[in-house]
């Protein structure tokens, strides 16, 4: 009953029936978020009473069509701002958000291969930095490793001779700038101790 006027597209015929309904609306639609939201419950009310619609029409740059010679049926009803409402809102209240399982982490104790797996990382990570971002990629991944120095889950010997040795990979080493980046960072990280620590449902901790 809202609608302004239907037509008949070029594709339609008497064995496979097609048409459009065009929807003039009290107010502009600005951004194409707002279309699809409008589209989308416009069209689920629409196929509340097993009218079947075309869900490649939600494309906001599909806006414009036309019809030689078409069938046209006018009601020039406007979509008003408060129907608009109505039915977005009882579009959402039959189609709730799914919640995903709610996830947090707990402190886990690591194992030795679990350390070595994360100063491989921290190697591998300052041994494949970018030409221009070496000291600064260094310095970034000493300081995360100072974190797990400080909380005791890493060796602060291990994680130096692990980052000086991809260091020394890199194009034209500086012995000297290494070390004191390295320092620096360990030192900086220090400020933020940081946990090994594994993902766990919410109800996989209740007792």
């Amino acid at each position: 009953m809202f609608a302004s006027f239907g037509y008949t597209t070029a594709s339609n015929t008497a064995a496979a029936p097609r048409c459009r309904v065009v929807f003039v609306l009290e107010y502009p639609i600005t951004t194409p978020a707002e279309y699809r939201r409008v589209y989308q419950a416009v069209a689920w009310y629409i196929s509340s009473d097993g009218s079947n619609t075309d869900p490649a029409c939600k494309d906001p740059l599909r806006l414009y069509y036309g019809s030689k010679r078409a069938d046209v049926w006018d009601n020039w009803s406007l979509l008003g701002q408060g129907t608009i409402d109505y039915i977005t809102e009882e579009y959402a209240a039959a189609h709730p958000p799914v919640s995903a399982p709610t996830k947090m982490t707990v402190p886990v104790s690591p194992t030795a291969s679990m350390q070595d797996a994360k100063l491989a990382t921290f190697g591998r990570a300052v041994q494949n930095a970018p030409l221009d971002a070496g000291h600064h990629t260094l310095l970034r991944i000493a300081t995360t490793a100072g974190g797990y120095v400080a909380s005791g889950v890493l060796d602060r010997s291990a994680v130096i001779a692990e980052l000086t040795a991809a260091a020394m990979t890199r194009p034209e080493p500086n012995p000297a700038d290494i070390e004191r980046a390295i320092n620096n960072g360990l030192d900086y990280g220090a400020a933020r101790p940081l946990q090994f620590e594994a993902a766990r449902r919410v109800g996989d901790l209740l007792p």
